[in-house]
């Protein structure tokens, strides 16, 4: 036998059913005391050859007790005669668990060698299966060593004590979706890869609408920006659907004027103030005869830009960013959902212009609330327009995009797909079908649990390039202030 399959540690045998073995399912008898979750791989040796070991190594996608001895006649004569259950007793011959699992790769064990490929080869029944190899888990799913660099250590496989670490350089590039109900760990699992990038010196950005990173934040030395107090947006940096929606103009004339001047100063390319677009649009009046009193109100009208607490000069990101493993947190905890936007556009439009003037290193931008900034349906906003591009095309310029919700319904359908890796929490079952598209290649079983999996354990898929199969994870501790945590409503 292959030294790392220990015979003490079987969890059970591949059985014959209805419904396998077969290339898709195979069902697992359990031995008396031992358990599996959802979720969990297991490891079953088809060949054992001198020189090489063939494994099948199974996802668990369910568990079924078969009791004949709790069947409800015999459950009903138990009571009726006082007989004690068998709810406590694992060695009874006809009281046992059965775990449905599927194949996802065969692997050849040599001695200090490990090839995958698809499982081509049949579980037969009777084949002895095993809870763990050590270190394999990582070669099923793709995993770099925690000890590579830009490795991103997550947490661990549920039921397992191997690790859940992901590859930056593949990752990041393509984008994260974190996806889950209210409680069920997004934020915590946000500031764990914060805690990462962090440690592996990857700059970030993060849009805190509910200000809970802030302390985090403080213990990794990153800083803390409050729109309208130490951070601001250039003028230059919104587009004209934004600033159309902040100027007080119902006169069709002085819409006019004030459209066609703005889009002068952002065809120029170079950043520009109120004071700037007040004059641009008094040289645009000029053409069209209008009277001194008709420029006086389109001035004024540009004047009240002032009053819009998160304009001014600007925020220097250049140094800001400039450090090995900067953090800038941005809390928005006191912005109204249309300056959220508004300001969650302006700064992706200032990060990603500097990235193509090579200005900045690679950097990620987070963003709690997804579906503020990438609403599905016809509703089309202007945050929404740059964070999509953003998707689209940040991999090229070294901008990696993580966006978390706790309603993937209400987030562009499209945009959520375009996301390579996606940790999906407990969720609303009404909220399943919305994303069932996203799943990999996570059995159906696997999925219906969904809604019933634990506070800070989720499921994490990807594309083949990222994440190889679907795999239950329990997110690792952090060493930094969780600030997501629900107050208590009762006092001590």
């Amino acid at each position: 036998m292959f030294p790392l399959l220990n015979e003490s540690e079987k969890i059970g045998r591949v059985v014959s059913t209805e419904s396998g073995p077969t290339h898709s399912v195979v069902d697992v008898r359990l031995d008396p005391g031992k358990r599996v979750r959802p979720g969990a791989l297991l490891y079953a040796p088809v060949s054992e050859e001198q020189v090489e070991t063939l494994v099948v190594v199974l996802r668990v996608s369910n568990v079924k007790e078969h009791n004949p001895y709790e069947d409800p006649l015999s459950s009903q004569v138990r009571d009726q005669f006082g007989i004690r259950s068998s709810i406590k007793t694992e060695d009874l011959i006809r009281k046992y668990f059965v775990a449905t699992t599927q194949p996802i790769e065969l692997l050849t064990l040599r001695e200090g060698q490990i090839l995958s490929e698809d499982p081509y080869l049949l579980a037969t029944a009777g084949t002895p299966v095993y809870p763990n190899i050590p270190g394999i888990a990582a070669q099923v799913l793709g995993f770099p060593s925690p000890d590579d660099r830009g490795a991103l250590v997550i947490g661990k496989i549920v039921g397992s004590q191997d690790g859940v670490v992901l590859d930056a350089d593949r990752v990041l590039p393509r984008h994260i979706l974190v996806a889950g109900s209210t409680g069920t760990g997004k934020s915590y699992l946000l500031g764990k890869i914060a805690e990462e990038l962090y440690r592996t010196g990857i700059r970030h950005v993060n849009i805190d609408v509910h200000g809970e990173t802030c302390a985090a934040a403080e213990k990794m030395g990153g800083i803390n920006l409050v729109p309208g107090e130490n951070l601001m947006v250039r003028l230059s940096s919104l587009e004209e659907p934004e600033v159309m929606a902040m100027l007080p103009l119902t006169h069709e004339l002085h819409v006019d004027i004030v459209t066609k001047a703005f889009i002068n100063l952002k065809r120029s390319g170079r950043p520009f103030t109120v004071e700037d677009f007040a004059r641009e649009s008094e040289r645009v009046a000029v053409p069209y005869g209008v009277k001194q009193n008709t420029i006086d109100i389109v001035t004024a009208r540009i004047d009240t830009l002032r009053q819009i607490r998160i304009l001014g000069e600007g925020f220097d990101w250049k140094q800001a960013l400039a450090t090995r493993g900067a953090f800038v947190n941005i809390d928005c905890r006191e912005l109204t959902h249309s300056e959220l936007r508004t300001m969650v556009g302006a700064v992706a439009r200032e990060l990603i212009a500097l990235r193509k003037r090579g200005e900045i290193m690679p950097l990620v931008l987070s963003m709690d609330e997804a579906h503020l900034f990438l609403p599905g349906g016809r509703e089309v906003t202007t945050s929404s327009r740059v964070v999509s591009e953003l998707i689209r095309f940040g991999r090229h310029h070294g901008v990696g995009l993580i966006l978390s919700s706790q309603s993937p319904a209400d987030i562009d359908r499209r945009i959520a797909k375009i996301t390579n890796t996606r940790f999906f929490f407990a969720i609303e079952p009404s909220e399943l079908a919305s994303v069932s598209g996203l799943m990999g290649d996570a059995p159906p079983e696997l999925i219906a649990n969904l809604p019933r999996f634990k506070v800070g354990s989720c499921l994490l898929v990807g594309s083949r390039d990222t994440i190889k199969h679907a795999v239950a994870v329990e997110v690792g501790l952090r060493t930094t202030p969780h600030g997501g945590e629900t107050p208590r409503m009762t006092e001590d």
